[in-house]
């Protein structure tokens, strides 16, 4: 597997994770009105947590209390993820660019349906697995 695509349920937007591997991947957001792609860091143990996020996500697809969260340790990429007792499921992101000359952040929301959790959390299992 060379990428995972979590397509919104509401728009055109997109969220993909590629390029996985040496401790590294690349995440892309794109929409109608912006793009943002980021290359991350994904220390010791950074993968498996944010694959054990998607995995929460879809073993919890009824819905849950509060906010799931996952950070990198640069701080360059985050997911906050909440959910609502309909099956929406709110993918918060946030990518931040400090290796080049301009500092640059792009905060989004992906909105996916419930149904779409466990088919996700299958192929960042299998995306991440080289990580």
């Amino acid at each position: 597997m060379l990428k995972v695509t979590i397509k919104s349920a509401n728009t055109d937007a997109k969220l993909e994770f590629s390029e996985v591997g040496n401790e590294y991947f690349t995440v892309t957001f794109s929409s109608v009105s912006l793009s943002a792609s980021h290359r991350v860091w994904g220390y010791t143990g950074d993968c498996e947590r944010l694959v054990s996020l998607f995995v929460e996500m879809a073993e919890n697809w009824t819905g849950w209390e509060g906010i799931k969260n996952w950070d990198a340790i640069e701080d360059d990429f985050s997911l906050s993820c909440t959910s609502d007792k309909l099956g929406h499921i709110t993918l918060e992101v946030e990518l931040v660019g400090r290796d080049t000359p301009e500092l640059w952040s792009a905060k989004f929301n992906v909105e996916v349906e419930a149904g779409q959790l466990e088919k996700i959390a299958n192929e960042m299992k299998a995306l991440f697995s080289r990580c």
